[in-house]
């Protein structure tokens, strides 16, 4: 678990170990790459696998993970995760969301600009507006 994460929220368990942004952890043979993206909560973390990235609930094939403030979350750092994704990610890495909302998973990143109207907002304030509007269905079962 991101060391933020178990900080902010104040998690323990004797097996429990943190980890930091960029780390690499070996899983076998299969060395993951660390990639923290908070926004969702402060130590959102994503996990980059040769050819696939498990996104958790900071980036779905169809838009982006909630963002409560009272919660840890932040639209602040939520737009500077998307762009980060954006400025490292590959067009052929397959994307993995923590769930999805009908799409199957393990989408080319390519072909989520086709689905995910938050890969073309490039304006901070015009991202920070919509992530955060009022009247959207809020679904916590994360």
């Amino acid at each position: 678990m991101n060391v933020l994460e178990i900080k902010d929220y104040g998690y323990k368990c004797q097996n429990l170990i943190g980890f930091r942004d960029n780390e690499i952890i070996k899983l076998g043979n299969t060395a993951i790459q660390t990639i923290w993206t908070p926004g969702h909560t402060s130590g959102s973390s994503c996990f980059l696998l040769n050819y696939d990235i498990l996104t958790g609930d900071t980036l779905f094939t169809e838009g982006v993970g909630v963002c409560i403030p009272e919660l840890g979350g932040c639209p602040d750092s939520f737009f500077n995760s998307i762009q980060h994704i954006k400025n490292i990610l590959s067009e052929n890495i397959n994307i993995y969301p923590g769930h999805s909302f009908g799409e199957k998973p393990g989408h080319p990143f390519k072909s989520l600009f086709g689905k995910n109207i938050y890969l073309h907002i490039n304006d901070k304030e015009h991202f920070k507006n919509f992530r955060m509007r009022v009247n959207q269905e809020v679904s916590l079962g994360i």
